[in-house]
C-alpha cells in the first residue's frame, strides 16, 4: 500500500519553474501565470520557431500538470497559426513549432480551460514576440500590486523591458485602473526615465473578487523625450486582481488533498503535518 500512496500522490507534486529570457504573466483572473519563450530567442523572418510555454501555480512557483488549453499565433490581427484544438499537457509544459513569415511583431493568445481534469471558464494571456529588426523595438511590460482591501488604496508598480528582460529607458504610456464602472486610477501621458513607474490607486469601494475584480490597464505609448516616439506604440498590457485563494485556487488545492486523504486512508498511512 505505501507503494500506491507515493505512485498516487505523484502526479500532484509540482516541479521548479520558470526560464531565463522569458516572459511571465497571469492569466486573466489570475488562476495561473503562464511562462513564455521562444527557440531561438531571438527568430528571423522565414525559419521555424518553438513556443516554450509553462503553466505555473502561482502560489506555489512551480509548474502545474494536467492544464487543457488553446494557443493562437497572429500578426497584423491576421491568424498565422491556429486556433489548436482544446489540447491537453500532462506535464504543463509545452514547446509548438510555429513558423515565422515576414519580419515584425507576432502575438502569441492561450487560453486555458481546464486544471486537474476540471472544466474552468477560460482565461487567457498574450504574449509578443518580434521577428527579424522588429526585435530591437519590441517591450514587455510587468505589473505588480499590493493588497487591494476594501477601502485599501493599492499600489501598482509598472516595471519596461526590451524583449530580454534587458532594462529601457524613456518609457511613454497610459494606465487606468477600474472595479466595476468605477474608475479608480487614470494616468495619461506618464514618462518613465528608468521605465520604473509606481502610481496609487483611489480608495477601492468593495474588496477585490472574482465577481469584482481590480482591472488595470498598460498603454504604450513609445520611446522617447518628445515626439515622434518610437516602438510598438499602441500595444497593451493588462491584469486583472482577484484574492489570492479564489474559488478555482481552492479547487486545485482541494483536488490534491482529497486526493491524498483518500488513499491514505484506505492504507492507514498519514503523512506527518
Amino acid at each position: 500500500m505505501k507503494i500506491l500512496f507515493f505512485l498516487f500522490v505523484i502526479p500532484f507534486l509540482l516541479i521548479p519553474a520558470f526560464s531565463e529570457n522569458s516572459q511571465v504573466l497571469p492569466t486573466e483572473k489570475g488562476t495561473l501565470d503562464v511562462d513564455f519563450s521562444t527557440d531561438p530567442l531571438e527568430p528571423n523572418p522565414n525559419e521555424a520557431v518553438k513556443l516554450k510555454i509553462d503553466f505555473i501555480n502561482p502560489f506555489t512557483n512551480k509548474i502545474q500538470e494536467h492544464i487543457d488549453y488553446i494557443v493562437t499565433v497572429s500578426k497584423d490581427d491576421k491568424n498565422i497559426f491556429g486556433p489548436i484544438p482544446l489540447t491537453h499537457t500532462s506535464s504543463g509544459s509545452v514547446k509548438i513549432p510555429v513558423q515565422t513569415q515576414d519580419e515584425g511583431l507576432y502575438v502569441v493568445l492561450i487560453e486555458v480551460s481546464g486544471i486537474l481534469f476540471q472544466p474552468i471558464p477560460p482565461e487567457t494571456v498574450s504574449f509578443d514576440f518580434a521577428v527579424g529588426a522588429e526585435g530591437d523595438k519590441g517591450v514587455m511590460v510587468e505589473i505588480e500590486t499590493s493588497s487591494a482591501g476594501q477601502g485599501e488604496v493599492v499600489t501598482l508598480d509598472v516595471t519596461f523591458t526590451d524583449m530580454v528582460g534587458g532594462s529601457v529607458e524613456n518609457v511613454n504610456y497610459d494606465i487606468i485602473a477600474s472595479q466595476g464602472n468605477e474608475v479608480v486610477l487614470d494616468v495619461k501621458g506618464a514618462h518613465e526615465d528608468n521605465g520604473m513607474g509606481s502610481h496609487t490607486t483611489a480608495p477601492l469601494r468593495l474588496a477585490a473578487s472574482e465577481t469584482m475584480p481590480l482591472n488595470i490597464q498598460v498603454t504604450f505609448n513609445g520611446f522617447g523625450m518628445e515626439e515622434p516616439f518610437t516602438g510598438p506604440i499602441g500595444q497593451v498590457a493588462t491584469k486583472q486582481v482577484v484574492p489570492e485563494f479564489g474559488t478555482i485556487a481552492m479547487m486545485i488545492l482541494g483536488v490534491s488533498i482529497v486526493s491524498i486523504i483518500a488513499i491514505t486512508a484506505k492504507s492507514k498511512i498519514f503523512p506527518k503535518i
